[in-house]
């Protein structure tokens, strides 16, 4: 592994572990890739994953995780928004820290619709 695939590794894991750590890279997220569940976008040391979700009323794309170099990270949008339309996306999704959102408006047209949060009810399984 080379230096900069390890720290690209690095960041992804932080952004997994940010993201409440539903997720293992390997055992989880790489299955999905290799079976199509999931796709696998990078550009230098900037990396998207989504999914294509089919909902009862429309199809969208879940940005669901983000990490790496912004500039190579905003870099992304344009090649996942052709995919998404030549794939009949309604729209593309995606949740993340509050930069995220700011990002998201002011530099690549996205609307902010909103803020995930969560309360658990019973002792995290994570």
């Amino acid at each position: 592994m080379t230096d900069d695939q390890a720290k690209l590794l690095r960041r992804i894991n932080a952004a997994l572990a940010n993201g409440g750590s539903t997720h293992d890279f390997y055992a989880d997220i790489m299955p999905m890739l290799e079976d199509g569940r999931l796709q696998w976008w990078q550009r230098g040391l900037g990396v998207a994953v989504t999914e294509m979700r089919q909902l009862p009323r429309l199809r969208e794309v879940n940005v669901w995780l983000t990490a790496g170099r912004m500039a190579d990270c905003l870099s992304l949008q344009e090649p996942i928004e052709a995919w998404a339309r030549a794939e009949g996306a309604h729209r593309i999704i995606g949740v993340g820290r509050d930069g995220w959102g700011r990002v998201c408006e002011r530099q690549m047209g996205f609307a902010r619709t909103g803020v995930r949060v969560e309360k658990w009810l019973v002792e995290p399984r994570i």
